[in-house]
């Protein structure tokens, strides 16, 4: 697993953000809230980097990588479908599992990438 130094992530000082409470929060509140942070990783040049920690260390709670707790436990599932097992795949093959399993969802890319042109 990749150490990436915090001044690299996008998401440094947005704790309340990417952590906050949850108590009290609406459905939609949420949304929106994991929306914002997909955006902001979406523009993380060490987003892969992030996927991979959350992914190792089973984090349970907050947006990383550009996934929600939920979409990290669906995408775990997806690489045992691959058979992964419990490994996370190296770089490359992440992101071509992320891509696949975002695909199976009638999603075009993962929300932290920008779609390819031309």
């Amino acid at each position: 697993m990749t150490i990436v130094p915090e001044r690299l992530v996008a998401c440094a000082g947005l704790t309340d953000l990417f952590y906050g409470p949850e108590d009290g929060r609406t459905e939609a509140e949420r949304s929106e809230r994991e929306a914002q942070c997909k955006q902001v990783c979406a523009m993380c040049p060490v987003v892969l980097e992030c996927l991979e920690r959350a992914l190792v260390l089973k984090q349970p709670y907050g947006v990383w990588g550009g996934m929600t707790e939920q979409e990290r436990r669906e995408f775990r599932a997806h690489l045992k479908d691959e058979g992964y097992g419990d490994d996370i795949p190296e770089s490359m093959e992440l992101w071509a599992s992320v891509h696949s399993y975002f695909a199976r969802k009638d999603t075009i890319v993962h929300p932290a990438k920008p779609a390819r042109t031309g």
